[in-house]
Parts: structure tokens; sequence; C-alpha cells
């Protein structure tokens, strides 16, 4: 101790010497009076994404909400800057990420300082309702408002497979499992509308509230504003949803409710908070860490090359690697996942488990952590979600391809010579028999009878009292948490603070380190290494989980913890 407290002060003499111009720095960050200026355009994330990039690549102009929550605790602290101009030109992400970020506005706004949007390019349900916790919101000359409302929906291919000759052979266990119906049906099941309209009335309710409470108005205004769907710069000036319509080169002179004769002061939001967030002293003594590790994508034994997929098997050495490590005193798991294999689930949840068993872990939901990524959760001590996160499909699905009919089309007779009963069961050339069909659903019902007894287990709750919230059924982040399937609503700082208080920990005493998974990186990473790449991955349509979870769906030979239907709702 005595080491180490004597390195401490050592690593200190050449920062005290450095002191007074950090000092300084960080007293004028901000001119008095003056604005600190976030742009947003891209998508917005928990945390920054760890993409190694080229000297020439276009630095990412999307937000991450740690950023932004430490951006928000400098502007807090600092009784110089009048308040935070928020620029959105595109925002990208899930429900849950435009609701993490609207609760930091209104957490700022709540502490005195002016809130001020500017939706240059109009915007539609999301950025008006991070908008809605605005003092002040300034719409583009030309810009249109969108309040279109919310739908999701899938192409129901089941015709076009018969013609071409393709059977699908879905076998799932739960009434709500419903991954891949879209394929097996020719139109939505009753069991898919009825999750799906209750998505997407959480998403609608959390919109009314906001438009409410944001713009005081009574809720029968709000519902006509997004009943409207597209309103003119001039309509929703005259309605009260923004407050003053304005070029891009008169926002500085509009910050106020009486426009300024000349542009107010501005310091760009990341030079601001370089200046504020940056430490004077180090820690005399060393701090225990708070590790945070994400798992994104569908869940996979092994990552094939390309896409965006949560590997197991390196997942479970990162796991391994938090359980050893001695100044790791707790882990926040950072999950945004549509499902994926089952062994590949177990191996998780196990290394999980065993972390649990030595240190506090916290799960922490983002847009979507259901089926796997809710399976491997369940090891956690607690789960953290927003209101909007889609959570839940406690089931197993499992998808079979049969091309016999399109094999008999073109005069194709397979020809197979087996030893054993069901040797060939597994074959895409033909159905599985009754006899199959009972050994298949047995290996179904056995892996849901597993994932039922981790989740009570998990949830120190018996089993029968989990069951009436399975059978595969997708929630909504208020509702599982009102039916004990998560146990706090919030982001990423409440994941921390729950981190922190289970082991004995402070922010001071305690430092927020980002546990960065070795991983290879796939085409669009190496994109940023080509001149001009940058420019092409930025053209490209953003990824996204359930194409991927397609491909896992179509090579995994096991049964699969998936979502249930192709398209989130948006």
């Amino acid at each position: 101790m005595v080491t180490s407290l004597i390195a401490g002060v050592l690593r200190n003499v050449p920062r005290a010497l450095a002191a007074p111009v950090v000092l300084w720095r960080r007293a004028r960050a901000c001119p008095v009076g003056g604005w600190v200026h976030l742009v947003i355009d891209g998508e917005v994330t928990e945390v920054r994404a760890a993409v190694p990039r080229a000297p020439w690549a276009r630095r990412p102009s999307g937000l991450a909400l740690d950023r932004l929550h430490a951006l928000v605790d400098a502007l807090i602290e600092d009784p110089r800057p009048a308040g935070l101009l928020l620029t959105i030109r595109s925002m990208r992400g899930s429900a849950a990420s435009r609701t993490s970020l609207r609760a930091e506005l209104l957490r700022l706004k709540a502490a005195g300082k002016v809130v001020v949007v500017h939706l240059p390019e109009g915007g539609s349900v999301g950025e008006l309702l991070v908008a809605s916790a605005a003092t002040r919101v300034l719409l583009g000359v030309g810009a249109t408002l969108g309040p279109l409302g919310f739908q999701a929906g899938a192409l129901y291919w089941r015709g076009a497979l018969d013609r071409a000759g393709i059977e699908v052979d879905i076998h799932a266990q739960g009434d709500f499992k419903t991954a891949g119906e879209n394929l097996a049906r020719s139109g939505m099941s009753g069991p898919q509308r009825e999750q799906l309209d209750r998505l997407l009335e959480v998403l609608h309710e959390e919109l009314i509230d906001a438009l409410r409470d944001g713009r005081r108005v009574p809720r029968e205004t709000a519902v006509r504003w997004i009943d409207r769907a597209l309103l003119s710069p001039e309509e929703a000036l005259r309605e009260g949803l923004v407050d003053a319509v304005v070029h891009d080169d008169e926002v500085l002179r509009s910050l106020e409710a009486t426009p300024l004769e000349k542009d107010a002061s501005s310091t760009p939001a990341g030079a601001y908070l370089g200046r504020r967030a940056r430490e004077v002293f180090a820690p005399l003594r060393p701090r225990k860490h708070i590790a945070v590790l994400t798992g994104r994508g569908p869940i996979v034994a092994r990552a094939p090359g390309g896409g965006s997929f949560l590997d197991a098997e390196e997942m479970v050495k990162q796991i391994e690697a938090l359980r050893q490590a001695d100044r790791v005193a707790g882990v926040v798991l950072l999950l945004d996942t549509p499902g994926g294999g089952v062994l590949a689930s177990e191996k998780i949840h196990r290394a999980l488990a065993q972390l649990a068993a030595k240190k506090p872990v916290v799960a922490c939901f983002g847009g979507v952590s259901a089926s796997g990524g809710y399976y491997i959760a369940s090891a956690c001590h607690a789960i953290v979600a927003r209101e909007t996160t889609v959570t839940g499909s406690i089931g197993v699905v499992a998808a079979r391809f049969l091309v016999g009919p399109l094999l008999e089309r073109f005069g194709i007779k397979p020809e197979v010579v087996t030893r054993g009963a069901h040797a060939d069961m597994l074959r895409p050339t033909r159905p599985f028999n009754d006899e199959e069909r009972v050994i298949f659903r047995s290996e179904l019902e056995r892996a849901y009878r597993r994932f039922l007894d981790l989740v009570a287990e998990g949830r120190k709750r018996p089993v029968q009292e989990i069951e009436p919230l399975a059978g595969g059924r997708v929630w909504a982040g208020r509702d599982a948490a009102a039916r004990g399937l998560v146990d706090r609503i919030g982001g990423l700082e409440e994941a921390l603070d729950e981190v922190r208080s289970r082991a004995g920990l402070t922010k001071t005493s305690s430092r927020v380190v980002l546990w960065r998974p070795s991983r290879r990186p796939g085409l669009l990473a190496l994109l940023e290494w080509i001149p001009g790449g940058a420019s092409l991955r930025a053209a490209l349509p953003a990824p996204q989980h359930l194409p991927e979870l397609g491909l896992a769906l179509a090579s995994s030979r096991e049964p699969v913890l998936a979502l249930g239907w192709p398209w989130l709702p948006e």
C-alpha cells in the first residue's frame, strides 16, 4: 500500500506543474452565457464503438450516450454556459437509445440549463421524441415534420416459396415464438399481431406523453399532431410543435425567445468536454474498475467473417478474463441481440454464472435483448432496460428448408443409403415422419424447460410464475419490469449505479472502463483503411441484426432462441 501511495505521488508531480493551465482551460471551457453545441448525424449508441481507424478516415458523427452523460454532468457543474444547443441532422438507433437521449436532456433541463434542439432537416417520431425534452425547438426553413406514428410488419413468402417448390418446416416451443412464420405462413398469426400491437402501443404512448409534457398541450392535441402525419414549417409553428423556423445561419441568433442582434458564442461539445473532464491529479491509490462489456448481434458459437455477431467463444474468453482481473470489482454487460443458438447461449450463461459467483454482474439491455439475449442475462444479479426495450421471448424455435418439391420439379431424384432408423431425418429433401416429429419436438421441449429453469433461478421465482410470461411472448421493457422480468428501468448509468451499490463502491472510488474484446475486423471496418472508404461505408445502409439472424438460423444445426419477427417496429 505504501508503494502504491508513493507511486501515486510521483505520478502527480508533472501534473502539478501543468495544473494551473489545466484549471484555467477548464474554467474557460465555454464563455459566460455561451452555448455548448452538439451535433448528431449518425447512430446513437450506448458506448463508443471500437473500430480501427486510418489517419484519413472520417471521424464518427453519431453519439455515444456515455459521452452525453459526461457532457450533461459537466454542464450541470459549470455555471458559465447558458445551455446546450443540440443539432440533429440525422439520427439512427433503437427506440431505447432515443429514450435514453431524451432522459439526459430532461436531466439537464431539470438542473436549470436551457436546452435548444435544432432540426435543420426536419424529422419524424425519433427526432420529435428527443426534441420534446427541449426548452426551445428550432426547425429548418423548408423542412418537414413527419410524426407518422409507428409500424411493424414483414413480407409473407409462403405463396412464393410454394411456387418455387420450397417448403419451410418451423418448429416452435411457445405460441408467441413466431420467428420464421413469414416464411411458413401466408399471413400474420394472431399471437404475432397481439405482441406487435402491444409493442407499438408502448411506443405510441411514449411519444404522446412526451409531446404532451414537453409542449404543454392536452393529450388530444398530441394525438392530432401524430395523426396529421406531415406538417410544413408554417403549420408546425402555428400548431406550437416548434418555437421558430430558421435558416442554418440564423440559429445562433435564435437561441432566446427574443432573437439576438448578433450570433451567440458557441463551443463544440467535444472540445468543451475535453477541457472539463480532464483530471487535474491522478488518484493516489488505484481505483477499482467497473468493466462494461458489450455483446451485440445474433449469438453464434463462432462468428463467421463479416457482419456483427455475438461470438460465444470470444465472449466466454472475455468473461473469464474479467473473472480473473483483480482490479475489476464489477461488470455491466451491455446487450443488444435478438437471440441465437441454444448451445452458444448456454456457454455464455455458464461463464456469466461463474463470474457472478465472484463479482456483481448487471445486464443492461439496449434496443433489443430477447430470447437468447434474455437467456444469458438470467445469470446476472440484476437486469436494467429502457421502457421501449424489446425483451423476453422465452421460447425456442427451429427451422428447416425442404427442397424436395423443387428437386422433383427439375427431375432430380435424391437417393440415400442409411444405417440407423433416422439417419437421414435432417436431410432437406424430405419432411419428418410422425416418429421423427416427436423426437424433434422432445428436443425443443428439453431446451425450453432448461430456458424456463434458468430464468426462474435467475429471477428467484418458481417456474410456475415464469411460465405464463414465457411461451415466446415478447415484452416492452416497461411491461417486462411490471412482471418482474426486468429489475430496473434505465440505461447504462442506472446499471453502473446498481453495480456500485452491490460492490460497495462510489463514483469517486471506482472507474468505469470499456472492456474491448479482441475481434477480427469485418469488411465494413476494413473500409476505414481505404482512402475514400469511409464515404463508401457511410453510404451503405446501417447494418441490422436480422439479415444476420437469418444467416444464423439457416446455418445452425441446433434449435435457436430467436426473436419473433423479421423487422422491429419503427
